[in-house]
Order: structure tokens, then sequence, then C-alpha cells
């Protein structure tokens, strides 16, 4: 199975909505699944959606008010989602299962920036 985001027009002009695709590699032949995806999906600077190791769900990154990263877990039978993390600063860098998917990896962080100015008052 392939999985990708992608936003599809809305019922107006100008309005979108944030999708995955899901396309069955062995049901080429058949039209791909789509779903609604959380609106804080993070796309961009982090590893895309991934599947569950048992291919019933997709986890991807989300972002918060305080520009926090979390995991959000969306299953494909259509029940709804949830945010298996709850992680409350920093970004997520990337994510993924142990072999025997009981544990979670995640790779966080954050970037400082700090700007300095520098004059020369000798003159």
């Amino acid at each position: 199975m392939l999985v990708g985001p992608a936003s599809i027009a809305g019922s107006t002009a100008g309005n979108y909505r944030k999708v995955f695709g899901i396309l069955k590699t062995d049901e080429l032949g058949k039209p791909f699944q789509v779903f609604d995806v959380n609106p804080q999906i993070v796309i961009g600077n982090i590893q895309g959606p991934k599947f569950t190791l048992d291919g019933r769900a997709v986890v991807y990154a989300i972002s918060g008010e305080k520009n926090q990263y979390n995991l959000w877990l969306q299953p494909l039978d259509g029940k709804p989602g949830r945010q298996p993390t709850h992680f409350p600063s920093d970004q997520i860098y990337g994510f993924g299962w142990s072999p025997d998917g009981k544990k979670l990896l995640v790779g966080r962080g954050h970037q400082e920036s700090d700007v300095v100015l520098l004059r020369d008052t000798s003159k």
C-alpha cells in the first residue's frame, strides 16, 4: 500500500481540505481510498505518514498551538483517529516501531536561533 497527503477542492471556490489517498498496490485496478486527515498535519521537515505494522492505520505528525508536534493515529476502517502521544513541547524528527510492534521510538528536539548585532564603536 502507498499513502500520500494531498489537498482536494471543497464545496466552495478557494476552499480545500486535506486528505490521504491510499492506493493498494495489490488492487491497482480499483480506485484509491480517500480519508480526511487531521487539519494540523505536518507536511515537510519530518518523514511522511507511516502505516502501523498491522496495516490497519496510518500515523503522522500534527502540530499544536505552541508548535509542539505529536502523533496522530488514523484507523483505515473509518473509526475516529486519536492522538497517542501528548508531548508539551519540541518537534518530532522521526518515529518508528520496534520489530514486535509493542514500542514506539520517537526522535524529538528543537532548534535554537539567536540574533546578535555587532557594531564597531572604535571609530
